[in-house]
């Protein structure tokens, strides 16, 4: 699933989603990829679905969420909406966007992250459920490394450079 907002053209959009609506994101999927570009506009983007989560962990299924450039009025979310668990979530800000709030981890109670099922090759360590990063952009409200209710079960990495942001939530 590649989703691609404002590439070329100016969009304005009220929500996005990397995954379904209420139907799961099967592990057979080659990838769930959401990027809003310096044309979008977008109320709030979800890389998981709404009511619907993606199984399977992220060497299974990649997942990302990026906005490049883009205005997100409202909140950028590395999970899902009001329900759908994911096992890890990557949410990337880039090239000035302007974003409302981030959140590693999804927005309702049920939408829930669960890290803590890879490591890195490298070191050993295990790597974060949610990461979040964010390089030359400003961020009006806050940054999570969670979610808004939904509980994040692992490590969550943030990574801010370049940016503003009112406060910051590992």
């Amino acid at each position: 699933i590649l989703v691609k907002i404002g590439e070329n053209y100016t969009t304005s959009l009220k929500e996005v989603y990397g995954g379904g609506n209420k139907a799961l994101v099967t592990k057979n999927t080659t990838k769930v990829e959401v990027n809003l570009y310096e044309n979008a506009t977008v109320t709030n983007a979800f890389n998981g679905g709404n009511e619907a989560g993606i199984e399977g962990t992220q060497s299974e299924t990649p997942r990302a969420i990026y906005a490049k450039g883009a205005i997100v009025t409202g909140s950028l979310y590395g999970g899902s909406n009001s329900d759908g668990p994911l096992t890890e979530t990557h949410v990337y800000c880039t090239e000035d966007a302007v974003i409302g709030s981030v959140y590693g981890g999804g927005f309702g109670e049920n939408a829930t992250v669960t890290g803590n099922v890879l490591t890195d090759s490298t070191t050993g360590e295990k790597l974060p459920a949610c990461n979040v990063s964010i390089n030359s952009c400003l961020i009006q409200g806050s940054v999570y490394g969670g979610g808004n209710a939904g509980e994040v079960r692992g490590p969550t990495d943030v990574d801010i450079t370049n940016s503003n942001a009112v406060n910051v939530y590992g």
